[in-house]
């Protein structure tokens, strides 16, 4: 869904593929079947509407496609953004300041994140519900992001 309503909202291409994991069960119908709903009807399988509207409106492949992320490079990436993103969400939320490379890592990407520079908590980075730890979450976005425009 926020795949969708990404590219309703992206001026620069009408052609997107998705590409996920492969499942660790050996089963992709659950996604097959999600995927298929989301392109051809604009609604999840619970008839949960897209706000994007249907998939194929807006210029995606007609299927999903399945990849291990060890003969992938793209989703070695991702995971590389992932496992960094949730180093910075987890001292975010804690006391700890341990120094981690995935915390350096994200903060230098946060102007990449969709939303930037006021909404990332809410597009780039989903997080709920909107509790204590969002509140430290936005907090240490928007401290690092001030620090980043002052070394500028």
């Amino acid at each position: 869904m926020r795949v969708g309503l990404f590219a309703k909202n992206t001026p620069f291409s009408k052609n997107f593929e998705i590409i996920l994991d492969w499942p660790e069960s050996s089963n992709p119908k659950p996604f097959n079947r999600e995927y298929f709903s989301a392109y051809n009807l604009g609604k999840s399988s619970n008839n949960i509407e897209y706000y994007s509207g249907p998939l194929h409106l807006l210029g995606f492949k007609d299927s999903a496609y399945f990849a291990k992320s060890t003969h992938s490079a793209i989703l070695q990436f991702t995971d590389l953004i992932i496992g960094a993103a949730k180093d910075f969400i987890v001292r975010a939320t804690s006391k700890s300041e341990y120094q981690s490379l995935g915390y350096e890592l994200t903060v230098k990407l946060l102007p990449k994140y969709h939303g930037f520079p006021n909404n990332i908590i809410d597009y780039g980075l989903n997080f709920s519900p909107k509790n204590e730890n969002y509140l430290k979450l936005k907090s240490k976005i928007d401290n690092n992001l001030i620090r980043e425009n002052h070394q500028c």
